[in-house]
């Protein structure tokens, strides 16, 4: 038995038909967009866990004996700041693409 076969390869008996020009190109078009779509739902997961994380570090901890207006003062004034960050990244980010 070839490794081809094994892995999903034609056999060397089987014929070898190329995918038509306009079927090969939506079809890889359907696979980028489906590809940068899970991309920008990991980034988005990798961003909230990374809120969460800073969030703890630095409101849960500093704030003495877990406070809760310390708490709630600091998550309002860190999430302000991170949606200005977050829209000012973006803003690169749209201008690198033009």
């Amino acid at each position: 038995m070839a490794l081809s076969s094994i892995f999903g390869g034609s056999s060397a008996s089987a014929p070898v038909i190329p995918p038509s020009t306009s079927t090969s190109s939506t079809t890889s078009n359907a696979v980028k967009d489906k590809i940068k779509e899970k991309l920008e739902i990991e980034l988005a997961q990798a961003n909230a866990t990374e809120l969460v994380n800073n969030l703890t570090e630095n409101c849960f901890e500093k704030c003495p004996g877990g406070d809760d207006a310390c708490i709630a003062s600091c998550t309002q004034k860190y999430m302000v700041s991170w949606n200005i960050i977050s829209q000012a990244y973006l803003g690169l980010v749209q201008n690198a693409k033009r």
